[in-house]
């Protein structure tokens, strides 16, 4: 992806079903069937492309400027959330059949910008610098979100990232601290997610 990036290339539709492994375990990025090459000259993109519960939101917002390569990041983030823990981060809304797609469409938005990458997070605590730079990948704002150097850094092991995504132990604490109803200790919020998690059939 970094080295598509440096030619100034954007995939549009980074997922699962994308990635593909031959025998040998090498890892490939397939589909570059909507791909398209930055030009600087181009203030805005009129055709918005991407795999709902995958692309990013510049990518599914009318009127938002040009698809960058942080575009891809979103989308990579949100593969490596499903790779980690086999689902879906929007899963509930996108197996809705009740709701069309512009209603998904509106209701994953909306989970997009008021939760900034942080939907169930509680289990990545244990995981903190993959955490962190799922976090970052995942901020609504392209500004805001995690880019090549961050990428870099994950790849080093570097744990400022950790810093740089405010991931710092005052979550850990938020997390792993009782809930309390009515005076009484129950389960901690991480331990009530995890249930949640290894029971949502």
């Amino acid at each position: 992806l970094r080295y598509l990036h440096s030619h100034n290339i954007v995939h549009r539709d980074i997922k699962p079903e994308n990635i593909y492994i031959d025998d040998k375990g090498k890892i490939y990025l397939g589909d570059f069937g909507i791909a398209r090459y930055i030009e600087s000259n181009i203030d805005y993109d009129e055709k918005k492309f991407g795999t709902l519960g995958y692309a990013a939101p510049e990518l599914l917002l009318p009127n938002t400027g040009r698809v960058k390569k942080e575009s891809d990041y979103y989308s990579l983030g949100q593969t490596l959330y499903t790779l980690f823990t086999g689902k879906m981060m929007y899963e509930n809304i996108l197996k809705n059949n009740n709701k069309t797609y512009e209603n998904k469409k509106s209701e994953i938005l909306d989970m997009m910008m008021r939760k900034e990458g942080t939907y169930g997070f509680a289990y990545f605590q244990k995981y903190k610098l993959f955490g962190a730079l799922l976090k970052g990948l995942l901020k609504y704002s392209i500004s805001d979100r995690f880019n090549d150097t961050d990428v870099e850094k994950f790849i080093n092991d570097d744990e400022s990232l950790i810093r740089k995504a405010k991931m710092e132990e005052q979550n850990e604490e938020f997390f792993n601290s009782p809930l309390k109803i009515f005076g009484n200790n129950f389960w901690s919020k991480s331990e009530i997610f995890e249930f949640l998690f290894k029971n949502t059939d």
